[in-house]
């Protein structure tokens, strides 16, 4: 495993970092796509805003896909972002100098970027190990935002994300932040997350082949009176099947989930011979716990949702 962590002055900035770096650990860079083995990871950059109503696609941009031909992507993915999910009108995004923590595994990468004192964007792709005998590759990926940013926010984001719901389901919706949160059903490139299967003669998790993470019971009982503490939960990912069966198709390796209440972002916690770093899945706010209150607004915050990714450094 690798950590690297630094500052960086721009989306172009922070790609090239996590590009240099994966090729130091065996990843190979060409036509602006990220390649390993069957892996195939296509990086875009803009950092301006369009001026298009829906097109606003400020950030980094990741694209999937089983191959390459020359610049493009064999059986490409939708695709997920880095960056602001809202337009938000009242209050200017301040990115940059921005922190950022990257860690990379053999199968797995995460990048987490920090801005604005304590606000926390992602993103992240890898192999599951889970899938065998398809047509699908493994790969999965997510970032903090879908492609298409929502166009109707007073706030810096647009976050909906509850104990088991949460993301977009098309034109003017918001973002779960979290990977594989979104079980509604979604059109292409409204969502921050999708993974090749090949299960059902289906290539790509989507809207209408929905992957999603699920923490029940547990998520609604974390921390209790008695243990102030939170475990860290395994990330599942399940894929819906036919007579509401449900397929596990992906375990992170290095990512747990966790609430957040009593650990502070950024905060190193050590269990056995293992240490984790903790961060939100976005920013943290202690007041409104669950995410969301129900009403089905947006919000700029995720609760005491968060993550915890495997720490090697120093």
């Amino acid at each position: 495993m690798a950590y690297y962590s630094g500052l960086c002055t721009s989306f172009q900035n922070l790609t090239d970092v996590l590009v240099e770096k994966c090729q130091a650990h065996g990843w190979t860079w060409r036509d602006e796509i990220l390649s390993k083995d069957n892996l195939f990871v296509k990086i875009s950059v803009k950092e301006q805003v369009e001026s298009s109503f829906w097109g606003q696609h400020q950030g980094i941009t990741l694209t999937g896909g089983t191959s390459k031909i020359g610049t493009e992507l064999v059986n490409p993915s939708s695709r997920v972002r880095l960056g602001q999910t809202g337009i938000g009108y009242n209050v200017p995004p301040r990115f940059f100098p921005a922190n950022y923590h990257l860690f990379i595994f053999v199968d797995e990468v995460y990048l987490v970027m920090k801005f604005d004192v304590d606000r926390f964007y992602h993103l992240t792709f890898g192999k599951s190990s889970f899938i065998k005998g398809t047509q699908g590759n493994g790969l999965w990926l997510s970032a903090n935002a879908c492609y298409y940013r929502a166009s109707s926010s007073r706030l810096p984001e647009t976050v909906y994300i509850g104990k088991t719901y949460g993301g977009s389901s098309g034109t003017h919706s918001s973002s779960a932040f979290a990977p594989f949160w979104n079980r509604r059903n979604w059109s292409d490139d409204w969502s921050n997350a999708t993974i090749c299967h090949g299960i059902g003669g289906v290539l790509w998790s989507s809207g209408t082949s929905r992957a999603y993470a699920s923490f029940e019971p547990l998520i609604d009982r974390l921390p209790t009176a008695h243990f102030a503490d939170s475990p860290l939960l395994p990330y599942n990912v399940y894929l819906e099947r036919p007579e509401n069966k449900m397929s596990l198709i992906c375990q992170f390796a290095n990512a747990r989930f966790l609430r957040i209440d009593n650990h502070e972002p950024e905060q190193i916690i050590t269990l056995g011979h293992e240490r984790w770093m903790v961060f939100p899945f976005y920013r943290k706010d202690i007041s409104v716990r669950d995410g969301t209150d129900g009403s089905g607004r947006a919000f700029d915050h995720t609760g005491t949702f968060g993550w915890a990714i495997r720490y090697e450094g120093a």
